[in-house]
Parts: C-alpha cells; sequence; structure tokens
C-alpha cells in the first residue's frame, strides 16, 4: 500500500490546522481528529493531510474548515461538550461512542489481507506467530501486525518495499489492504494471498446532536462524492500501489 507521501506522523495534541475554503463565507467548522491515523489523518511536514481532511474540505468548501488534533479518548468527550462540530478520524462503524450523536453513512471501508511467497507454509493468519511481518508505516495494517504474538513488525514507508523484501526472502509476509495486495500479485510471479481478510473495518464520521445543520450538509456532501466519484478519487489518491 503507499500512503501518498507518508512521512512518519508525531502525534500532535491540541495543535489546530486551519484550511480555509471560499473566504466570502465566515461559517467555521470544527473538527476533531487523532492526528497520526494514516491514511485518514497525519503530518506531511507541519501540513495536516489524509481522507478525512479532504473529505471535510470538500463537504465545506465554502466554509473555513478547523482541525484541532486531541488523543483518541478525548475525541467524544470533546464532541458532546461542543468545542468541535464533527469527529472525523478513521472512526469504526460499531464504536460504541457513537449512541446519542447523529452518525453519518458509511464512507470509506478497510480489509486487511496476508501476502506471502507461493512456497510459503503460512496458510491462516495463524502461521503469522513468530514470524518477520511487513507492514507500511502508520497504517491501519500497523495495528494489527502488533497484536500478532511473537512477531517480529517490520514497518516500511510504502508497500512496494514490503513486498520487495518479501520476494528477496527477508521477511515472511506482508499484511496489506485486500485492494492493493491485488496490483501486486498480479505484478509480481511467485506471490499469494490468503483469502479469508484477517480485519475488515467500515468508517463513519459523527456530528454533535446540537448541530443538525452541519449533519445534513456532511450527509448530502458524501452522498454526493460517492454517486459523482469524487470519494473514490479522495481515497484512491491515498491508498494505491506503485
Amino acid at each position: 500500500m503507499k500512503l501518498k507521501k507518508l512521512l512518519s506522523a508525531a502525534l500532535c495534541l491540541c495543535v489546530a490546522f486551519s484550511v480555509t475554503g471560499c473566504k466570502s463565507s465566515s461559517k467555521t467548522i470544527r473538527v476533531a481528529t487523532e492526528i497520526g491515523t494514516a491514511p485518514y489523518e497525519y503530518l506531511d511536514g507541519e501540513k495536516l493531510i489524509g481522507i478525512d481532511v479532504d473529505i471535510c474540505k470538500k463537504a465545506f468548501e465554502k466554509s473555513e474548515v478547523i482541525f484541532n488534533g486531541y488523543t483518541e479518548s478525548e475525541l467524544f468527550d470533546i464532541l458532546k461538550k461542543g468545542d468541535c462540530d464533527i469527529v472525523a478520524s478513521a472512526i469504526s462503524a460499531d464504536d460504541e461512542r457513537l449512541e446519542s450523536l447523529l452518525v453519518t453513512e458509511i464512507y470509506s471501508e478497510t480489509e486487511l489481507v496476508i501476502v506471502v511467497k507461493n512456497t510459503s507454509n503460512i496458510k491462516t493468519h495463524y502461521g503469522l506467530v513468530g514470524k518477520k511481518v511487513g507492514f507500511v508505516s502508520n497504517s491501519v495494517a500497523k495495528e494489527y501486525v502488533s497484536g500478532i504474538k511473537n512477531a517480529m513488525g517490520m514497518s516500511y514507508e510504502k508497500g512496494s518495499d514490503g513486498i520487495r523484501e518479501l520476494l528477496a526472502g527477508k521477511i515472511d509476509a506482508v499484511v496489506l489492504d485486500s485492494s492493493v495486495s491485488d496490483i501486486y500479485i498480479d505484478e509480481n510471479i511467485g506471490l499469494v494471498k490468503i483469502e479469508k481478510p484477517i480485519y475488515e473495518k467500515s468508517y463513519v464520521m459523527a456530528v454533535s446532536p446540537q448541530k443538525p445543520e452541519v449533519f445534513e450538509t456532511l450527509q448530502a456532501r458524501l452522498a454526493e462524492m460517492k454517486e459523482d466519484g469524487t470519494l473514490d478519487k479522495i481515497i484512491n489518491s491515498y491508498i494505491s500501489a506503485e
């Protein structure tokens, strides 16, 4: 998986990033996020970028959109206190904290699979125990690999780097987004993926119940972006294979 222009994202707390659209509007949309959740929101140098960032900018292109960084545990308290309008931070659709909030339709999904050489004896995720497993730095795969018992997680800036190490026999497997893994397998003889996904997540955004007009705008714009292909274009600009 290639996370476009991905740099190691430093977790930046309580720092505001102002992203301004049409200057003729004085309305401000405040977005709370956990910075460092690539490819959804992360730092490229001092600039905040990512899927959620681009979606919010597009949805409220006639407003000033201000992102504030918090820890994951603070996000929903900030929203409920009224200190932000939206939580956009790769929030899982099954997160129990979404109860009583205004929740958007699913806008993005992640499906991770294991890629191995076709001569490998790794046939299921249990085979990763004690192995060298590659993943793209600061991607959702990092969380999964970190939970594998006795495994040695090998971080790479690009998915292609992990694939190269796998083909060279320096690591045992790579955990990648399913759609990207198909591209690598097509382009490299001797690779296969374990068919059953090991990790599946659907993502939504949460809006304060006190901001129904913000919710209605976000829902409507997400529907438009799905219909005209803008949403796929945003997501694919951050998740692609080389």
